[in-house]
């Protein structure tokens, strides 16, 4: 500070800095201070209360009301998951190749026992021959000798089931049901 102020620091050490005003100068500038702080202090007490309170446009209500929109709407819907197909079983003594028990047991638990097996969805649960043809909500699931009768072909020829069987699938199922749809 002394490379700064010489001067200043020299007339402080030597008694001529700064020094109190007369208590006359102090009186008189008090008088007009403390009113103008007083005006000043309400004056913006009530610009604060008013513009919290009064104002008619605040933030607040001039940001516009939002829109209600669903928040997620899927394009298309979700897939749900299919098993891996799995090897084809030896047939058993006594079953012919064409029946539930050598064939379309292991297909519908293949394609479809992921929603149609323990969980049922629509009530249409494939996990046996009599409960496949029980049916679910929609009629019985398979209907012995009328294939158009029976719900898994009406379902599986509209397309775009989760659990699609192929073509050739389809129509090994609608020769089968034709057959009048052995179990054994």
């Amino acid at each position: 500070m002394e490379e700064e102020h010489p001067a200043e620091l020299h007339a402080i050490e030597s008694g001529r800095g700064w020094q109190r005003p007369p208590e006359a100068v102090i009186r008189q500038r008090q008088r007009v201070f403390v009113p103008v702080a007083v005006v000043a202090g309400v004056a913006l007490s009530a610009f604060a209360i008013w513009f919290v309170s009064v104002e008619p446009a605040t933030a607040i209500t001039t940001v516009p009301q939002g829109e209600t929109v669903a928040v997620f709407v899927p394009i298309t819907p979700t897939p749900r998951p299919t098993l891996a197909p799995t090897a084809t079983p030896e047939v058993a003594a006594g079953v012919t190749p064409a029946s539930w028990e050598g064939q379309f047991s292991a297909l519908f638990q293949n394609r479809c026992g992921a929603c149609h097996g323990r969980t049922a969805v629509g009530g249409l649960n494939l996990s046996t021959y009599a409960n496949a043809l029980q049916g679910g909500a929609g009629g019985s699931g398979i209907v012995p000798g009328d294939p158009d009768a029976s719900r898994i072909v009406q379902i599986q020829s509209a397309g775009n089931h989760p659990g699609q069987l192929t073509i050739e699938e389809l129509q090994q199922v609608i020769n089968w049901i034709e057959a009048g749809a052995p179990e054994k």
